[in-house]
């Protein structure tokens, strides 16, 4: 049977491959047939969205409205602590309150878009394509699929990458990988293919089942249960135990979650852009997205029952990330999540993402498959810090500031932190492979140790005690005044304490965290204390610990080697470590956590009598500062003094995310807006007496 040949697609009318997959009994072998048809993005159309306050103005005193993570209104009686998905007028007020009709009803032609893993290369089975009497190869995993999901009497229509992507036409990918954001967008179905059924794959789904009718995430972050289930005290306690005391069913779990799927690049952006029909199926077993996403966040937080092994809660918890919007995890989390996960071209490490990026980024992003993965990395941190101010890409690099995304790797996140303040990244390109930024150099790397390995809490204390607490005295200060104790509690946990960030109720306090720490003696050898949270439950894995010359603790992902420069860019969240070569040039090696330097003060000294909490308020993450004497609070920087007269602070739309509102400053003079602070421009600084350097990174 000849091989079915490609025909080039229309590109003036935007024609895309529907798989039409022929009814059949299971036994029967696949048959298909491939229509081509035009396919255009409908119109916006101008959805009723509800507000949350005027729906909040029709409760009783003791109700609240929220919303759920995938867009649907719960209402809770804080009286009885009771859920509900139905407003409780019972008069008529309750209206449907809904987004009106989803824009995948107005989409033509109507398809169910797959998401799927390849699998591997020699593994392939022929299909018929009908009625031409050709046939196609397919790879094993996309036939079983088929296989599944085909129908008994009628046909199902399809959109399949493999199949509706002539793969061998590089123009054609090009053009195609930029629109399968659309495509799953208006998929009227997407399906998720975890493939065969397994030993426990059906009661892992069960489970699973059960977990998502419990619980419900809120878009402000909020736990509750779930209207009508059977458990409602479930999501206050978390105890695994209450649910299932068998350890070997809480493997079938982790056994699920370690399904190729889930570390495939391309899902990301495919279940992101799904609507809230999206199904699951591992062999003939389903469980909607919606379920699932709340099932894995709550795994992610659970406390299981002994026998259970730590790596279940790491692996639910990187899961997790998966769980989150575009918006909320931001173009470097969705970077972030790219780094571990799955592709065969490491291009896709950026292209995989484009449907999810926001348009002000993604538009300076075009598919360049003829040009070397190295070359399109490095145009993406160009394209980032141009749209953005921000250094922060860097976090997702070194050694070298040119990212290498083909490498699997931890990294930090600059959530909640601002080296340096609110500033804007100065920088200059001389030629391809250097990178000139303003900063000034802090510190120096004295000693290190690791990589750390997040499997035994007592070889974490061990290095904490050679390298952060050697020479040592119980009654010594670190640099910022706390006890070193604190210190330690603050760096292992990336400042990611319930102290600064009060708004997660998940995370533990710094008193907490530092009870191991607060008995060391002079030999430095700990006992671990049973109350402590798990450090191997936060540790990155494979992570760098140091000290400095100055007596500042912290960590990198990447090796740091003693005489290495800890240094703060403008921009950037977080300080970096640089190596000097013998030109006077330095290799970028990567982003550290420096505990003591994490709010601006290598560029505008010591807080002094404030502390710093992480809230949010409806745009988002803001920086609040707290008088220690008078428990005021202040979004303004007290170490910056008054703005210059010719400065206002006004609330405009943010550069990535045009529907958020963000402070910023417009000169009254100029009518310039900046959405970095003019006291911390570089001339600015230069007045104040910080010494900036302009550093030349390669």
């Amino acid at each position: 049977m000849p091989t079915y040949q490609y025909t080039p697609l229309d590109i003036e009318t935007g024609e895309i491959r529907i798989v039409q997959l022929h009814p059949g009994d299971f036994a029967d072998p696949v048959r298909i047939s491939i229509i081509v048809t035009p396919f255009a993005v409908p119109r916006p159309t101008q959805l009723d969205h509800y507000r949350l306050d005027r729906i909040q103005e029709t409760l009783p005193s003791h109700w609240r409205v929220h919303e759920n993570i995938d867009g649907r209104l719960v209402f809770r009686d804080t009286k009885k602590r009771l859920t509900a998905w139905t407003h409780p007028d019972t008069k008529g007020s309750s209206s449907n309150y809904s987004h009106g009709e989803h824009p995948t009803a107005l989409c033509r032609p109507s398809y169910e878009a797959l998401s799927y893993v390849w699998g591997t290369e020699n593994a392939e089975t022929l299909v018929q394509v009908v009625p031409s009497s050709h046939s196609l190869p397919v790879r094993q995993n996309l036939y079983d699929a088929m296989k599944h999901l085909r129908k008994q009497r009628v046909s199902r229509f399809l959109w399949v990458d493999a199949i509706s992507i002539n793969q061998v036409d590089v123009a054609e990918r090009n053009r195609q990988v930029r629109r399968m954001g659309n495509i799953y967008k208006y998929a009227s179905r997407v399906i998720v293919w975890l493939g065969l059924a397994s030993p426990g794959s059906s009661t892992a789904m069960g489970l699973l089942r059960y977990l998502g009718d419990h619980i419900v995430y809120t878009k402000t972050g909020r736990v509750l249960a779930a209207p009508l289930c059977d458990n409602p005290d479930l999501w206050t306690s978390r105890d695994a135990q209450d649910i299932e005391s068998n350890p070997a069913i809480w493997h079938t779990v982790y056994r699920l979650l370690q399904r190729p799927w889930f570390d495939r690049l391309w899902i990301l952006q495919e279940i992101q852009l799904a609507n809230t029909s999206a199904l699951i199926q591992c062999g003939n077993d389903t469980i909607s997205w919606v379920r699932l996403r709340s099932a894995i966040r709550t795994c992610a937080h659970m406390r299981y029952p002994e026998g259970v092994h730590i790596s279940l809660h790491k692996l639910a918890f990187k899961r997790a990330k998966l769980t989150y919007d575009a918006t909320e995890l931001g173009p470097l989390g969705l970077l972030g999540v790219a780094l571990s996960a799955g592709c065969e071209d490491m291009r896709d490490k950026l292209y995989a993402l484009l449907g999810l990026f926001p348009e002000a980024f993604s538009r300076r992003i075009q598919p360049r498959y003829d040009r070397p993965a190295l070359y399109v990395h490095r145009e993406a941190v160009y394209s980032y810090v141009e749209c953005t101010g921000s250094l922060d890409i860097l976090l997702l690099a070194g050694p070298s500031w040119t990212p290498n995304w083909s490498v699997s790797r931890e990294f930090l996140t600059g959530d909640g932190l601002y080296s340096s303040g609110q500033s804007e990244a100065n920088i200059s390109c001389i030629n391809p492979d250097e990178l000139t930024a303003t900063g000034i150099m802090f510190d120096t790397v004295k000693t290190v140790a690791g990589p750390l390995k997040n499997d035994d809490d007592k070889s974490i204390v061990d290095l904490v005690g050679a390298v952060w607490l050697k020479d040592a005295a119980p009654s010594d200060l670190y640099p910022t005044g706390e006890n070193l104790g604190q210190a330690c509690a603050w760096s292992l946990n990336f400042g990611r304490l319930q102290d600064r960030w009060r708004q997660d109720s998940l995370i533990t306090t710094v008193a907490e965290a530092s009870l191991t720490f607060q008995h060391f003696g002079h030999d430095n050898n700990f006992e671990l204390d049973p109350d402590a949270p798990l450090l191997r439950a936060t540790v990155v894995e494979g992570s760098f610990i140091f000290k400095t010359r100055k007596g500042y603790v912290g960590f990198s992902c990447q090796q740091t080697m003693p005489g290495d420069k800890v240094a703060v860019l403008l921009g950037s969240s977080c300080p970096v470590i640089l190596r000097e070569k013998d030109d006077g040039r330095y290799i970028f090696i990567g982003c550290a956590y420096v505990h003591g330097i994490m709010d601006g003060e290598a560029l505008l000294g010591p807080l002094n009598n404030h502390s710093v909490i992480v809230d949010y308020d409806s745009n988002g993450e803001i920086q609040v500062f707290v008088d220690a004497s008078t428990k005021t609070e202040t979004l303004h920087d007290p170490r910056l003094g008054a703005l210059p007269a010719e400065w206002d602070q006004i609330v405009t739309n943010d550069r990535l995310w045009p529907e958020r509102k963000v402070r910023a400053y417009k000169n009254s003079n100029t009518g310039e807006i900046l959405f970095s602070d003019p006291r911390l421009l570089p001339a600015a600084l230069t007045d104040r007496g910080v010494p900036l350097q302009h550093l030349s990174l390669v």
